[in-house]
């Protein structure tokens, strides 16, 4: 783009000449000349600006110079037998390699020393012998040559490292078993519950379906006694003994026995609060001792809650 911009202003510029001397000779007015020959040089410098700059020779020789520098740098001969090594038990390892016999090689600030053929050695200690490892880094140098880096890993396998792992194997082992164990108790435990629960709901459906069949066989009779049974329970806090025979007794309901099981199987109670509630009444009222309350409650000839209950009673009795 340059170069056909400075093209263009060159031959503009000699047509703009060209005019302006055939303007002199004609007497003709210059200014259309001067104008082309301005805008012709105007588009010479755009042509120009276009242009890259040129380097001078002593730039262009260093740059060369560069190039030519790193074009000659080529990597060390350099390796190492091993770049991972153990330790003996008392944590001691050494390094061995080949190098360069003309290159410098380096390792925490010391300088190695090699044969004539670049062979060396290098001792290493470990200065903390529960570490599982330990690297060092081996470099080296030469003029001319790309700097080359080596890293060795020392692994740690001294006797008391391998003791603390033991022991440490040891300990992660005895709690994935304790953390076994636990598991295992725990599923037994929610197995055995889940058991018992089916066992308790089977039981419950069993009752239902019972309960069901009886009050389809009993009728009106079975109808009536529950009312009968839960009214004993909720006014007068008889226990279960205790409405089965007034239920069924000549002097009372004079329910048949089966509507009368049946009553006392199906109604909503709770007869540990029957017995407290009986309780009370006997202390309130009668002044009664607990163990007097306790025979009275027990007795066939009285309340005919069952021992659990009155125990349940008495303890309470003071709540």
């Amino acid at each position: 783009m340059g170069t056909f911009l400075i093209i263009i202003g060159f031959l503009g510029m000699i047509g703009s000449f060209v005019y302006l001397i055939i303007c002199l000779i004609k007497k003709k007015k210059k200014k259309i000349a001067s104008f082309s020959i301005l805008g012709a040089f105007v588009i010479m410098i755009l042509g120009a600006a276009l242009f890259p700059p040129v380097e001078d020779e002593t730039a262009k020789a260093d740059k060369e110079e560069i190039n030519n520098k790193i074009e000659k740098k080529k990597e060390i001969e350099f390796t190492v037998e091993n770049s991972t090594i153990d330790t003996d038990d008392y944590g001691k390892a050494v390094v061995k390699g080949t190098v360069d016999p003309d290159a410098k090689l380096m390792v925490n600030g010391e300088e190695l020393t090699k044969d004539t053929k670049g062979a060396f050695t290098y001792d290493v200690s470990l200065e903390n012998k529960f570490d599982y490892s330990k690297e060092i880094t081996i470099s080296a140098s030469k003029k001319g040559y790309e700097d080359t880096n080596y890293i060795v890993t020392i692994l740690n396998k001294t006797r008391e490292y391998k003791e603390k792992i033991a022991k440490e194997e040891a300990a992660q082992k005895a709690a994935d078993e304790k953390e076994a164990e636990k598991a295992k108790v725990a599923a037994e435990k929610a197995e055995k519950e889940a058991a018992e629960r089916k066992a308790i709901e089977e039981e419950e459906a069993r009752k239902e379906a019972a309960a069901q069949k009886e009050k389809e066989r009993l009728g009106a009779e079975g109808e009536s006694a529950l009312i009968k049974a839960q009214s004993y329970s909720d006014m007068m806090q008889m226990s279960k003994a205790g409405i089965y025979d007034q239920l069924t007794s000549e002097y009372g309901e004079k329910f048949s026995p089966e509507a009368a099981q049946y009553a006392v199987d199906n109604i909503e109670a709770d007869f540990n609060i029957n017995a407290l509630g009986k309780a009370k009444d006997y202390q309130e009222t009668m002044s009664m001792s607990p163990e007097a309350i306790r025979d009275q409650l027990t007795s066939e000839y009285g309340e005919k809650f069952t021992p659990s209950e009155a125990n349940y009673a008495i303890t309470h009795l003071n709540d």
